[in-house]
């Protein structure tokens, strides 16, 4: 038999066994299946249909999977291909699949090699990933404008406007700091401040703590203050409806009477205990 007659006898017995696999094989096909199953295989392996369709309905249960694309079909189906080629002839035959229409269909069935088992796993497992794949959840962006709008409704809320500090850079800043103590939970809003380069510097918050002194330390300023977190302006969350800049508050240690407010630039990732060197900006309740 050449090539050719090999090639489509093996295509038309593929299709045979997939229609009995499915149950879809009619009447007139059981017996030409029976036929083609007696004969020599050009090609070798009578491709098990049975165990990877008993595979893969089960595992798409009663809705219709989504139809892969010609691309990933292809794909697939050369994976299968590859795995089959790489056995080698000489490879064990494993028994045959149950159930099959007629006593001499088993017999023949048994001649199925490793390989194709191996080809209809690797496809239908890689099928049923695609049809149960979905979509990643998209990353939930906070709105900070919401929040704050929100805490301003705390019953305990600070809500000071920022004064410019020492350093010059903070002259011509806008905004207020709004605080809950009860909530240990707070927000700047900024306006008018220079965008920093991360790589150089950051701006870092801190919140100086009346409960929190050491009369050794002197006046308040001279106190440690508690670490609010560190922030770049380009990054930070802007206003849709004012423009503003409105960055959350991290305080490092729970804050029990906060008397001063004060944003400073330090270096990248921000330091434990700040100089003063650059103090921008101020906002203190008392």
């Amino acid at each position: 038999m050449s090539n050719t007659s090999h090639h489509n006898h093996d295509a038309r017995l593929h299709e045979l066994l997939a229609d009995h696999a499915l149950g879809r094989l009619a009447p007139d096909d059981a017996a030409e299946l029976i036929d083609r199953l007696r004969r020599p295989h050009g090609t070798g392996p009578v491709p098990d249909f049975e165990h990877a369709a008993a595979a893969l309905l089960p595992a798409l249960g009663d809705a219709p999977p989504p139809p892969l694309p010609p691309a990933a079909r292809a794909r697939l189906q050369a994976i299968g291909e590859s795995i089959v080629r790489a056995q080698s002839p000489s490879s064990a035959p494993r028994p045959a699949p149950s159930g099959l229409i007629h006593p001499s269909l088993s017999a023949q069935a048994a001649l199925a090699w490793v390989g194709w088992a191996a080809a209809a796993a690797a496809i239908t497992f890689s099928f049923i990933l695609y049809s149960t794949r979905r979509a990643p959840t998209p990353a939930v962006v906070p709105d900070y404008a919401h929040e704050r709008r929100t805490l301003l409704e705390a019953p305990d809320l600070l809500n000071i406007d920022w004064q410019p500090g020492p350093d010059p850079s903070g002259n011509t800043v806008k905004g207020d700091i709004v605080w809950s103590n009860t909530a240990q939970k707070g927000f700047m809003r900024i306006s008018g401040l220079s965008p920093n380069d991360p790589a150089r510097e950051q701006y870092q918050l801190w919140i100086f703590d009346q409960g929190r002194t050491d009369p050794e330390r002197g006046d308040l300023l001279n106190q440690f203050p508690v670490d609010g977190g560190v922030f770049d302006i380009r990054s930070a969350f802007r206003d849709p409806a004012t423009g503003d800049y409105i960055v959350p508050i991290n305080a490092k240690l729970q804050v029990r009477d906060p008397a001063v407010f004060a944003v400073t630039v330090e270096e990248p990732g921000g330091v434990v205990v700040t100089k003063k060197q650059r103090l921008l900006m101020i906002a203190s309740p008392k």
